[in-house]
């Protein structure tokens, strides 16, 4: 039997496979802490707190209503706030002036010609320089 040859040289590069198929999907993830609720009402008939109430539970799912939850009645144009701790029957406050967390006179989104006013009475929408929605005293 005679000596081994020497090492041939290398060979080419084979094709790629294919892709491979898409995974299993994960299971889902842990549900965020709640955070307060904002409710805006355009029904002229809820004008008591047990119906503001009810309506941020409803929207909410939840049977307390959270501290800090506010329902903005978009017909008045005045926000009720809970300002006490997480519960069943709050007690919602009215946001006028400087009576809630921020004041509403003090919010101004944008400058010049295009912004957001919120105030005491209400929203404004300007584009432009010209009011193009209004929520609240219409007046």
């Amino acid at each position: 039997v005679g000596a081994t040859g020497a090492k041939g040289s290398e060979g080419q590069k084979g094709d790629q496979g294919v892709k491979g198929g898409v995974g299993v999907k994960g299971g889902d993830g842990s549900p965020g802490a709640d955070a307060p609720y904002v409710v805006i009402g355009f029904d002229a008939a809820i004008n008591t707190a047990a119906e503001r109430i009810a309506a941020i539970k409803s929207f909410s799912g939840l049977t307390t209503v959270l501290a800090n939850s506010v329902y903005w009645d978009a017909v008045t144009g005045i926000p009720y706030q809970n300002q006490g701790v997480n519960s069943a029957t709050p007690t919602l406050t009215a946001l006028t002036g400087g009576s809630g967390i921020v004041s509403m006179d003090s919010i101004k989104l944008g400058s010049g010609t295009n912004r957001v006013e919120l105030t005491s009475g209400g929203m404004k929408i300007y584009n432009s320089n010209i009011l193009r929605v209004k929520i609240g005293d219409l007046a």
